[in-house]
C-alpha cells in the first residue's frame, strides 16, 4: 500500500503519524507485503475493495453512532480509527506471522458502504505439519444487518483464502 500523501499525513491525529514512523522505522528496507493482498473477486451482491487511506473514513460513516456493542470501539471515533489503520497499513500488511487486511464490503449495484470484513493473524509458520490458522471477522452497517450479507461475504472470503494468500 502506497503511504499517505504528505498534506494527507499532515492531517491525521499526531498519535498516528508517530506511530506510522515507527512501524516504519522497524521494518526492513525494501521490505513488502508478506502476502498478496488483493481485492476479492464480486459476489452475486457485494464488492470487496482493500482499505487504505483513501476509503478509510468509511468506518466512521457505518459505525459511529452505532450502539451495537460488539462493533469494535476502534471503528467509532477518528483517531482510535487512524490508528487502527495505521496498524492495519503500516504493521500487519508486512508481518510475516500476523498478517492482515481489511475489505470494505459495498454493494454491487450502486457502491454503496455496508461494511468491512476482516483476515488477521495469517502466518508463514509451519510447525507440526500445520500452517496456523488464520482468523476472519466481519461487521455490518445497522441498516444491512440480517440480511445475508455478512455470511456471503464470509463464505466468500474462506473460499478465497487458499487462493489470494498461497505462496
Amino acid at each position: 500500500m502506497a503511504p499517505p500523501e504528505k498534506a494527507f499525513f499532515k492531517t491525521l491525529q499526531p498519535k498516528t503519524r508517530e506511530a506510522i514512523r515507527l512501524h516504519r522505522e522497524m521494518r526492513r528496507k525494501r521490505n513488502t507485503p508478506s502476502f498478496r493482498y488483493q481485492n476479492l473477486p464480486d459476489t452475486d451482491r457485494l464488492r470487496y475493495e482493500l482499505v487504505t487511506w483513501k476509503n478509510f473514513t468509511a468506518y466512521l460513516d457505518l459505525f459511529q453512532n452505532d450502539p451495537n456493542p460488539f462493533v469494535d470501539e476502534h471503528f467509532k471515533t477518528r483517531p482510535k480509527l487512524e490508528r487502527y489503520i495505521a496498524h492495519l497499513l503500516e504493521y500487519s500488511r508486512y508481518s510475516f506471522k500476523h498478517g492482515g487486511c481489511d475489505w470494505l464490503l459495498r454493494l454491487k449495484t450502486d457502491g454503496t458502504p455496508i461494511g468491512v470484513l476482516h483476515v488477521y493473524d495469517l502466518n508463514w509458520e509451519f510447525i507440526d505439519g500445520k500452517f496456523f490458522p488464520c482468523m476472519v471477522g466481519y461487521a455490518l452497517g445497522e441498516a444491512f444487518r440480517k440480511q445475508g450479507f455478512a455470511y456471503e461475504a464470509a463464505s466468500h472470503l474462506l473460499n478465497q483464502i487458499p487462493v489470494l494468500f498461497q505462496r
